[in-house]
């Protein structure tokens, strides 16, 4: 992240202002995932598609496909190395199992998004 003493032009301010929108969207998108149970039905469960994630959950088979795109993008899922012959398959990594169902951070990241909801509410 940028420091502010960086903040010096027009483009630093700009790259800090889109760094810190990238993360507050990557916090939105993994609340998702902890508010729908997607990490919980991913956790152990080996490879799934987008539409066994959806048919776990009850959300949407677009939003599990979209949904799943963007944590492998983050590193936060692995395209499971069978993908090219049954479609997308996605793996949860028991490290980020760890920190987002059985460990605190779940609940924390759920609970930053009401703050974050609320704050926009009157």
């Amino acid at each position: 992240m940028a420091d502010m003493a960086d903040m010096t032009s027009p483009d630093a301010v700009a790259g800090r202002i889109v760094e810190e929108l990238g993360v507050t969207l990557a916090t939105v998108t993994i609340a998702v995932g902890v508010r729908a149970g997607l990490w919980t039905a991913l956790a152990g469960a080996g490879p799934l598609g987008p539409e066994e994630l959806a048919e776990r959950t009850g959300v949407a088979p677009v939003l599990a496909r979209e949904w799943c795109r963007t944590q492998a993008a983050g590193g936060y899922l692995r395209l499971a190395g069978d993908s090219d012959a049954q479609g997308e398959r996605y793996v949860l990594p028991d490290e980020v199992a760890a920190v987002l169902v059985h460990g605190p951070l779940g609940g924390l990241v759920d609970a930053a998004m009401t703050m974050m909801a609320a704050t926009g509410q009157r």
